[in-house]
């Protein structure tokens, strides 16, 4: 999508893009960072449903359905996004059927990867929630990544307690690594095979 005459905002980390249940001014275009989107529990704990990397677009259930999101994005890192206005975007992919192909691929590549994660949570051990997203970070960002055990326990739904432990357990088999915010995966391959 052509961005050339669309102004660009910055947000450093931890800054909210859009609140749950606001009405948003744009359609953005994640230019450069990461952004997490994430909703809250009754008792005010965060879970974070997603990561968006650069080239997503976001909120696109508003952008084509009208749907204020019931779910907050804020940046995860300094991150910087294109304000692309919704009936341009609306108007750009109505007339380019192949990157309305292109679009829908990323989109349905998401659900599926949602969908995994959703499964993962709701049954899983919390080993396996743990690894799982590890493996999806790893995915994200690479083998090295700023993330604290609170930050994974926002990601897995587990208390930041029971996450440290499970760290501790991978640390001492070798598999991962970690100082303060910095986690590393030190064998991408011996973590998936658990």
């Amino acid at each position: 999508m052509p961005t050339d005459n669309h102004h660009i905002k910055k947000f450093a980390a931890g800054d909210i893009i859009l609140n749950s249940g606001e009405t948003p001014d744009y359609v953005f275009l994640l230019k450069s960072g990461f952004v997490k989107h994430s909703t809250d529990s009754s008792d005010g704990k965060e879970l974070i449903l997603h990561i968006y990397t650069p080239g997503a677009l976001f909120p696109l259930m508003w952008g084509l359905n009208d749907e204020v999101p019931n779910y907050t994005l804020a940046a995860l890192t300094t991150c910087s996004v294109v304000c692309v206005p919704k009936d341009e975007m609306v108007e750009y992919y109505s007339s380019k059927p192949k990157e309305l192909m292109e679009l829908t691929k990323k989109l349905l590549k998401g659900i599926s990867g949602l969908s995994k994660r959703i499964e993962i949570l709701s049954f899983e051990n919390a080993r396996k929630r743990v690894v799982s997203t590890l493996q999806y970070l790893h995915k994200h960002f690479g083998p090295e990544f700023s993330f604290t055990h609170e930050n994974l326990a926002s990601l897995t739904g587990l208390t930041r307690e029971r996450v440290s432990i499970e760290m501790k357990k991978l640390k001492d088999q070798g598999l991962v690594s970690y100082k303060r915010n910095l986690i590393s995966v030190t064998d991408i391959d011996k973590l998936s095979s658990l």
